[in-house]
């Protein structure tokens, strides 16, 4: 099948869903965590994560720890709009915890915003 067919195919199998369902914002956060503070850390981004549960626009996360260098962590979540993320990142509960993350960080975390492009 050509690349065309299997545009319309894909099409044709989603064409229930509106575009904006295709639209959904990947966060990429990376932290460097200090020696030894893994499992505090862990403990955080649970929570961290618990409360993203219940926010506008959240729909999934998953938190991914470097093969090469077990300090790395980065974690990808997934909201509905770029609007929903940044009240999210903005929100006073996300600050608190995010305020005691950062005595087990090298360094500040880094965000990435990546928006849906349909070729």
């Amino acid at each position: 099948m050509d690349r065309k067919g299997v545009d319309r195919c894909a099409r044709k199998r989603f064409r229930h869903l509106s575009r904006e369902a295709f639209m959904a914002v990947k966060v990429i956060i990376e932290r460097k965590v200090k020696e030894g503070q893994q499992a505090q850390l862990m403990n955080l981004m649970r929570e961290l994560r618990t409360s993203a549960l219940f926010q506008k626009g959240y729909i999934s996360g998953e938190t991914l720890r470097s093969k090469d260098d077990a300090s790395k962590y980065i974690v990808i979540s997934n909201w509905q709009s770029v609007e929903d993320w940044e009240a999210w990142r903005n929100h006073p509960e996300r600050h608190e915890i995010n305020r005691r993350f950062e005595s087990f960080l090298v360094n500040q975390e880094k965000y990435s915003v990546f928006v849906f492009v349909y070729p």
